[in-house]
């Protein structure tokens, strides 16, 4: 920090990088990259300086690692220097981009199993484990069981990983660390062949883990939006046209793009400015009909709410028709004339669907109806939380 004495309540961004090595081992076993922390108060003398946390209390930390928050104002948000976030703080942009943690970082903040265990620990329970049982905060870490706990007033063992993606799995939790850290920093996922290869397991387990991260990135309900402006879309999955076979067998005589296709279509809403989305997976009504009006109307329901003060922009597509009936101000593009019609257009869901898609045709190959949900899950949840550490969320969502 550029003030050693920085007062009660000062915000610093932990930037993780300067000092000596121990500083750095330290920070991490507390403190993520990138997130604001609040001081509680700093110690310095002529040589060196710490800085002591809220969200830390009692641990000190090298000053160096972190960077004064500067509170702005509108002027000041163009400033090269500067980075303004929705609550109008204003910190160094060198802080962004660093939010996502290195492989370095990685083998730093967990080398061995207990590291993962404690980090782990703390992120489910906070300050204080609680008992599975009893509730009770008497409670000790086995010395030779580091996965299990002994609870003092009900005398019953737990452990920490019990109804979350990590239960009954025998594999090292480095390992299951390294693969959440691939699978979220390969934009467009990675295969188990690949991370059977990686981290060294059967394929049956490196499959089995890449699924558990699925059920983890979409444990959690999509965010609201609220007076903005709303793009949906809907785009079709599966296998691209094959042409019709020379002896004239191909059962599939109506070989079509697009609407009318035999492919499983999603629907996605993405929220314009704040840049969330949300996408589900469109399967056939109790009438086997695909797309009705009433089908779109339900997820758009799901992140907004009707008669709010939100644009709904859409393509040409008729069942978007039920959005005139309700109280949606809805704006539409003919695709057939133009791609955008000045701000009316529906260009960002479509970039997103190119990358869910290249997704599909590089690293999947083949995804079957059953699992396609969580696959378009973990495209949703890497573009929401793009610019975060994505580890620590996962590890948040863990939990069934």
């Amino acid at each position: 920090m550029d003030n050693p004495y920085a007062e009660h309540g000062t915000k610093v961004v932990f930037i993780g990088f300067g000092g000596y090595h121990y500083d750095r081992v330290l920070a991490y076993q507390f403190l993520t990259v990138g997130h604001i922390y609040t001081v509680d108060k700093t110690v310095a003398d002529r040589w060196h300086s710490d800085v002591f946390l809220i969200e830390a209390l009692g641990i000190p930390f090298n000053s160096v690692l972190f960077s004064e928050i500067i509170q702005g104002s509108k002027k000041d948000r163009d400033h090269p220097l500067t980075y303004c976030d929705n609550f109008g703080i204003l910190y160094m942009k060198t802080c962004i981009g660093v939010t996502k943690m290195t492989f370095a970082e990685l083998l730093i903040k967990f080398p061995d199993e207990k590291s993962v265990v404690d980090h782990y620990v703390i992120i489910r329970y906070g300050e204080k484990v609680v008992c599975n049982h009893c509730g009770s905060t008497r409670v000790y870490q086995k010395h030779d069981r580091i996965k299990v706990f002994d609870c003092n007033d009900c005398h019953n063992t737990f452990s920490p990983f019990k109804g979350t993606i990590f239960e009954k799995s025998s594999t090292d939790l480095r390992k299951w660390m390294y693969a959440i850290h691939m699978f979220l920093n390969g934009k467009k996922g990675i295969s188990g062949y690949q991370l059977q290869r990686e981290i060294g397991v059967t394929y049956k387990t490196a499959w089995r883990i890449l699924q558990q991260i699925h059920i983890a990135m979409g444990s959690t309900e999509p965010d609201s939006f609220v007076d903005t402006i709303i793009e949906i879309d809907e785009t079709y999955v599966g296998g691209k046209p094959r042409k019709k076979n020379e002896d004239g067998n191909n059962q599939d005589k109506i070989n079509k793009r697009g609407r009318g296709t035999k492919k499983t279509p999603v629907v996605g809403v993405i929220d314009r400015e704040n840049k969330k989305i949300y996408a589900k997976v469109a399967m056939l009504n109790k009438d086997g009909q695909q797309l009705t009006g009433k089908q779109l109307l339900e997820i758009l329901r799901k992140v907004c709410e009707i008669g709010s003060k939100n644009v709904v922009m859409t393509d040409e597509f008729k069942g978007y028709n039920m959005l005139d009936k309700e109280n949606i101000l809805h704006l539409s593009v003919d695709h057939q004339k133009m791609f955008s019609d000045g701000f009316i257009h529906t260009n960002n869901i479509e970039s997103f669907w190119a990358t869910l898609k290249r997704g599909g045709y590089g690293i999947y190959q083949h995804v079957s109806v059953k699992y396609l949900q969580r696959y378009v899950n973990e495209f949703c949840f890497r573009y929401n939380n793009r610019n975060t550490d994505m580890l620590d969320i996962v590890l948040k969502q863990a939990m069934f």
